[in-house]
């Protein structure tokens, strides 16, 4: 095997690492873009609901992937000092990541449907938008997209590195605690 159990920890971290960062990015862009999106909302005649959803795609891709964030650097930083087994935990780890990516994939589609939208915002001067919010959301679910390529890929490094982190040779956590007892 060319990656022994260590070099594909490192591996992972590797890629952990960018990935993230394009992750905060994007939600400090998100944030922005939420509350620029929001406040134009409030001062609309016509806030429906489905003016509602664009406000919602802006929020929840951040809380999820700042969750992500956390979650996962945690997760490995755990399997990396305990040199523990992939198991589960790592399992559900690499399928919520390819759930991320879907899920940033729908929301940037969801925010490029209401492109038209925003850019009509220019012209109404009680909105206060100026072209650069217009910009600033165009940019959001660009860097979506983006996002949503990083977190696949990091889901394909954990599928494909999985088989090198669960060695046999591996002490297996219940194994270590029954011995400790």
């Amino acid at each position: 095997m060319c990656c022994g159990e260590n070099s594909a920890r490192g591996k992972l971290w590797t890629v952990w690492f960018p990935v993230n960062v394009i992750g905060l990015v994007y939600c400090a862009l998100n944030l922005a873009t939420f509350s620029e999106v929001w406040r134009a909302y409030k001062k609309l005649e016509n806030n429906k609901s489905e003016n509602l959803t664009i406000v919602v795609a802006t929020a929840i891709c951040t809380f999820l992937v700042l969750v992500f964030g956390v979650w996962s650097f945690l997760l490995l930083l755990f399997k990396t000092m305990g040199r523990s087994r992939a198991g589960f935990t790592y399992g559900f780890l690499t399928s919520s990541a390819a759930n991320l990516s879907l899920l940033l994939l729908l929301s940037s589609l969801m925010m490029t449907g209401y492109k038209s939208d925003v850019e009509g915002f220019e012209g109404e001067t009680e909105l206060d938008w100026d072209p650069k919010h217009t910009k600033m959301f165009i940019a959001t679910f660009s860097f979506g997209y983006i996002a949503a390529l990083g977190y696949m890929i990091f889901f394909g490094a954990m599928f494909c590195l999985s088989s090198a982190i669960d060695d046999p040779a591996a002490p297996d956590v219940q194994e270590t605690l029954v011995d400790q007892a």
